[in-house]
């Protein structure tokens, strides 16, 4: 029994076809699936254990931001430390989806998600267990090995347990159960920060990822992959090179100069000719950007990169800006990031009804513009700003552009392209959107430095205090530091050229707000630039008029 496809763009009619011809109309035969949609009960129970695992890993990204300076305060390793918190889980999750989307072909979705959710759940408990800043950082990373082994899997869960016909409304559902998560995410890491620490945050997640995976494991059965399809390891592990040598040169780098810096991007270059030498010449690569072809794939990719990397960006030092400078508690800055995340969750399960009777283009495009202007609204920002009449709208404006682009931009490409390559065409937008995402902290982080010479000369000025370089490198070094009043010292501030106390608190606190108003500007434009790509390929793939 075969099953014929018809497309009508001839670019996909190029891919897809073994001969490579062009035409409107050109067929693709694959082997018909076997029916995998389940009964209405498992497909409640799946689509729960799916939302609940997958919010767990999107509680990783967002849970621990509001715990970072507390992690610094306890670890120590400074800055350089809860940098690496925050991006390595997303840069290991990346480079795991590729070779996890293949495994998902070849070995089936059941046993991929009980395998990754197995490593996730040591991870976890490496992390509550850390003594020192390697070790939780070994843990985040294992961590990201283990959500980008189940990342692939979830969806085709989710789809083939409702069906092609209901795959939207199954997408926006599960969105809405996912936003769920999100929306505790930064209130219950305030919680477990400010009461029983923040190792806590660990445990619980260890402990309901394994609830989630006994559930799939005695809810769906086990079906057989739907290719065999060789893994790449060797290309994986030099893509893995690749995006870590270029992540290690940027932050020890700044920390421990250029000749680090240097090295590693070495090694990042040659892990990349390693890459090219091993693919070069194959049908079948790891990253198969041949996909990025289609129009719709290639606007998903998009989208969710300028996306993610403006969100964990502006998460980054949304939250040491709120704990610091605002003067906020970890369970206080919780409660001020909720209605981005409620935002999400409401619209979610609307969105995908839209994109099912509309299409998912436009709302990635309306999205990413939600999303920028929600950028610039918090850009204005300052320590006296209202919570319920400034922060919390410019919130829902980032929630809502999030939740647009994400409900979209994840059905897009399944619609795309046949069952067969599902697990990859998902694994190749998530990794796209990963890497953009693990990136965007250290691209924010970039700006901010960038920007910290300029606003710490214009907080000085402001107060007409001497900028001179140890005045300057004393603002500087505290940045972001929580409960500032506490630390310093009437002496100590005397010596770095200040007058007392207060007026180096308010001085740090006015550059701080200077330099994070800024990496706000410069991340709602890059927004604004992927929007307006997103446009473009909306143009070129809409069909021309007979």
């Amino acid at each position: 029994m075969r099953l014929t496809l018809l497309h009508d763009q001839p670019l996909v009619d190029h891919f897809f076809h073994p001969s490579g011809r062009r035409g409107l109309g050109a067929e693709v035969t694959i082997p018909a699936q076997t029916s995998r949609v389940l009964p209405r009960r498992a497909r409640r129970i799946v689509l729960a254990a799916a939302a609940t695992v997958s919010g767990l890993f999107a509680l990783d990204s967002t849970v621990i931001s509001v715990a970072l300076p507390a992690i610094r305060d306890d670890l120590g390793g400074g800055s350089a430390t809860i940098e690496w918190v925050s991006s390595v889980y997303l840069l290991t999750f990346a480079v795991t989806l590729l070779p996890a989307g293949r495994m998902v072909d070849r070995y089936g979705a059941r046993r991929m998600f009980l395998s990754g959710v197995a490593v996730y759940v040591a991870a976890a408990f490496l992390g509550a267990l850390a003594a020192a800043p390697w070790m939780l950082i070994l843990g985040r990373g294992a961590q990201g090995v283990g959500a980008g082994i189940v990342g692939p899997s979830v969806l085709v869960l989710v789809t083939d347990a409702f069906g092609a016909e209901r795959r939207g409304w199954a997408i926006g559902l599960f969105g809405m159960l996912l936003g769920g998560f999100s929306a505790a995410g930064p209130l219950v890491g305030g919680i477990f920060t400010d009461t029983v620490g923040w190792q806590a945050i660990f445990v619980v997640h260890g402990v309901l990822a394994a609830a989630a995976a006994a559930l799939v494991a005695r809810t769906v059965p086990h079906l057989a992959g739907r290719a065999r399809l060789p893994l790449l390891l060797g290309s994986t592990a030099a893509l893995a090179g690749v995006v870590l040598g270029v992540q290690v040169s940027i932050i020890e780098g700044r920390r421990l100069g250029w000749e680090v810096g240097v090295l590693f991007v070495a090694l990042a270059v040659a892990s990349a000719l390693v890459l090219w030498r091993r693919e070069r010449g194959r049908t079948d690569r790891v990253l198969d950007f041949a996909m990025l072809r289609i129009p719709t794939v290639a606007a998903s990719a998009i989208a969710r990169s300028v996306v993610s990397f403006s969100f964990y960006g502006n998460l980054f030092y949304l939250t040491l800006f709120l704990e610091s400078s605002a003067g906020y508690s970890a369970f206080q800055t919780g409660l001020i990031l909720l209605p981005s995340s409620i935002a999400g969750v409401a619209v979610s399960p609307f969105v995908g009804r839209v994109v099912d009777r509309t299409g998912p283009g436009s709302v990635m495009a309306l999205g990413t513009a939600v999303a920028a202007a929600g950028l610039f609204a918090l850009a204005l920002a300052d320590n006296d700003s209202s919570v319920a009449f400034h922060l919390a709208p410019a919130l829902v404006l980032n929630g809502l552009g999030y939740a647009l682009v994400s409900v979209a931009a994840k059905s897009a490409p399944l619609g795309a392209v046949p069952d067969s390559q599902h697990g990859r065409v998902t694994s190749l937008v998530s990794f796209v959107s990963r890497v953009a995402s693990g990136f965007g902290v250290t691209f924010a982080t970039g700006v901010f430095h960038l920007l910290s010479g300029a606003g710490v000369a214009r907080a000085l000025s402001d107060r007409q205090l001497p900028d001179a370089s140890g005045t300057a490198d004393f603002v500087r070094d505290r940045i972001g530091v929580g409960d500032l009043q506490a630390h310093l010292k009437a002496a100590q501030v005397k010596q770095a050229g200040f007058p007392d106390v207060p007026t180096a608190v308010a001085t740090v606190d006015a550059a701080f707000e200077w330099i994070f108003a800024g990496t706000l500007f410069v991340l709602g434009a890059i927004v604004v630039a992927g929007g307006a790509a997103i446009g473009l390929l909306l143009l070129r793939s809409r069909p021309a008029r007979p």
